[in-house]
């Protein structure tokens, strides 16, 4: 009876589970009795060193692919050998929980996101919690902008987004007299002139109505 190999898996699309066999591949040798069989697994046409029981545990992301496993067959100072049908598996990245997203501290306006620090959030895996762009300046108000939580582990788990609330204060500026013009006496106190206001965020040209009282 000719030497025959089959292979089989018990799935063969998978979610990573925190390193747990998720996918198991099993090499069905067949032949005449008193035969003893050994085997070595092959995945994208690459041996896979150590790995020679009837059966291979896959796990992570880094499992998928395509797999073959060659028996061999021996008895009697004989062997003969054949290699198994292809399998193809692929394990996919699991999606992390998030339990609690971080809040953001307050800004003011002309500070960037980076200037709001994100307090708490926590998740079932190791990671951290940063904006998704910090270098956007909001405008004044209570804002939402992403947070991404970047999993340590990028390898296995997707990263999460979620929008969090920013609260921004207005910018308070100073106002500083630059003249005040002449003026013929008219019995009142108000005049015209020129102020700047300092403080303001680059970009912006604030101005400010008003008169000068003397």
């Amino acid at each position: 009876e000719a030497l025959t190999v089959t292979l089989t898996a018990d799935k063969i699309d998978a979610v990573y589970n925190s390193g747990q066999p998720v996918i198991a591949l099993t090499a069905t040798a067949v032949h005449g009795a008193n035969i003893t069989f050994t085997y070595e697994w092959y995945k994208d046409g690459q041996k896979l060193d150590g790995k020679t029981a009837e059966t291979l545990a896959l796990s992570t992301v880094a499992d998928s692919g395509k797999y073959t496993v060659k028996a061999t067959a021996s008895a009697g100072g004989q062997s003969a050998a054949a290699s198994s049908n292809t399998v193809t598996v692929t394990i996919r990245k699991a999606d992390p929980s998030i339990t609690a997203w971080p809040s953001a501290s307050d800004i003011t306006y002309g500070d960037k996101l980076s200037e709001s620090s994100l307090i708490g959030g926590s998740a079932d895996i190791a990671g951290g919690f940063v904006w998704k762009d910090s270098s956007i300046m909001p405008n004044s108000g209570s804002q939402f902008y992403s947070v991404v939580f970047t999993p340590d582990d990028m390898e296995n788990y997707n990263a999460a987004e979620q929008a969090v609330t920013v609260t921004v204060a207005k910018k308070t500026l100073t106002p500083s007299v630059v003249s005040v013009e002449d003026k013929e006496y008219d019995g009142g106190p108000a005049a015209t002139g020129t102020v700047t206001l300092d403080g303001a965020v680059p970009g912006d040209d604030p101005t400010a109505t008003g008169v000068f009282t003397f």
